[in-house]
């Protein structure tokens, strides 16, 4: 009796392995090719590529900061109030979204009527409408909407919003109803 001879063409594995091995080299070439093109018109241009610009003056301000920053400062030292800008923007969005979750879970599996359907709203709401939608929103509806910036407004520093316009109404507001006429 005569065994039938596989080929290794034939093997169920073989092609699929073959043709990975082709996009692999296919990849390499390509990164090749790129990384010496780029080289080459570095070179023709006079470019440096480095970290060195680190080292140089950043020359633009950056709006709020806990460590100081100020425009002749470094881009080393500018990359670094970013970072901790936005490290300190990230814990702010955990803590809250970690308590506005909560409360809106609880209130969910709440027995109460009200409270789990104003929580099932909250839910359905925002998981229903597009990120990008949200921020327009907030962004166009919210911050925007105020009225144009006064200058003799000067209370704008206590102000945590995007648009001053709120805190130059407030403020002034309150303070005459405090003071009355004597405002």
């Amino acid at each position: 009796m005569e065994t039938e001879r596989q080929y290794l063409w034939h093997h169920p594995k073989f092609w699929p392995r073959v043709t990975q091995g082709l996009l692999l080299a296919l990849l390499g070439l390509s990164i090749a090719y790129g990384s010496s093109n780029l080289v080459a018109n570095l070179q023709q241009k006079n470019l440096q590529v480095g970290f060195g610009f680190l080292q140089s003056q950043a020359g633009f301000n950056i709006g709020e900061s806990i460590l100081p920053y100020k425009p002749t400062d470094t881009y080393a030292q500018a990359l670094w109030v970013g970072l901790v800008n936005s490290l300190r923007i990230l814990s702010l969005g955990i803590v809250l979204a970690t308590l506005i979750g909560g409360t809106v879970g609880i209130a969910r599996l709440s027995s109460n009527w009200l409270v789990r359907k104003l929580g099932t709203i909250y839910v359905e709401t925002l998981r229903n409408t597009p990120l990008l939608l949200q921020l327009a929103f907030w962004y166009f509806a919210v911050f925007l909407s105020g009225p144009p910036l006064r200058d003799e407004c000067i209370y704008w520093e206590t102000c945590p919003l995007a648009n001053v316009a709120y805190c130059c109404q407030i403020l002034p507001l309150s303070r005459a109803l405090l003071l009355g006429p004597f405002a």
